[in-house]
């Protein structure tokens, strides 16, 4: 899981978003309000939502918790069913997988001491809570967040067609790969190819992962963690900007 930012939506949108936010709140029964405007919801105001949502995933379009599978669902991070008021508030959108958010989430929202004990990836910075280890691929909790984080959304999820894990461990390799490959054209003064490796890269699935090379790459004596050349390559290449 990698930190995303929230763009803004038009203002057209937004107005009709706080108007059904203030009809939710005003029933008598704000949770089936919610549940009967939800499937009532604007086409034209939830085009742009995906739209939006769309571009502030990383790679192609993925899933802002696995990063894994393309994100199909606006995805509420505090249930409707729990929260009705935030059923149409623009920032308890985040953009899911069908897998992460019907198979997993679902309504599911632990609380600590009254917030959200869940990562929500446009707020949260997700490396302050989660380690990757290179060698199998698999996250490490950093603190309770981290943990809920790793146990509700599946994030080493192993399931045939899943195998979070293993995708990770594979990106840890082959965008080192990719990086000394980019770095190479770069040089030679090859730019078409090193424009369409470049563009591999930053689609590859898994982003968090080239976050944490870029990590790697600042630390002392990046050589013991990383294949030779590729911190240099990510400094010189000014790759964090990316």
């Amino acid at each position: 899981m990698r930190k995303v930012e929230r763009l803004p939506l038009s203002p057209s949108t937004m107005a009709g978003l706080s108007a059904l936010t203030e009809d939710v709140v005003g029933a008598d029964d704000p949770r089936a309000r919610a549940a009967a405007l939800w499937k009532a919801k604007p086409t034209e105001a939830f085009s742009e939502i995906r739209t939006v949502l769309r571009r502030m995933a990383s790679g192609r379009e993925r899933c802002m918790y696995c990063e894994d599978n393309e994100g199909t669902d606006v995805e509420h991070f505090r249930p409707k069913s729990t929260y009705p008021e935030k059923t149409f508030s623009w920032p308890n959108y985040l953009l899911a997988c069908s897998h992460c958010n019907s198979n997993h989430k679902r309504a599911r929202f632990p609380l600590i001491d009254g917030e959200p004990a869940l990562l929500d990836p446009s707020v949260d910075e997700p490396s302050l809570h989660l380690r990757l280890r290179p060698a199998d691929g698999k996250y490490m909790a950093i603190g309770p967040k981290g943990e809920a984080s790793i146990e509700v959304f599946d994030l080493n999820g192993d399931l045939r067609g899943r195998r979070l894990p293993h995708g990770r461990r594979d990106a840890f390799y082959k965008l080192q790969v990719l990086l000394i490959i980019y770095d190479n054209y770069v040089r030679s003064g090859n730019v078409a190819m090193s424009h369409h490796i470049k563009r591999a890269i930053i689609n590859e699935p898994f982003a968090a992962v080239l976050g944490f090379l870029l990590e790697l790459a600042r630390r002392a004596n990046p050589e013991n963690a990383l294949e030779p050349g590729v911190a240099q390559a990510i400094l010189r290449h000014r790759v964090a900007g990316w």
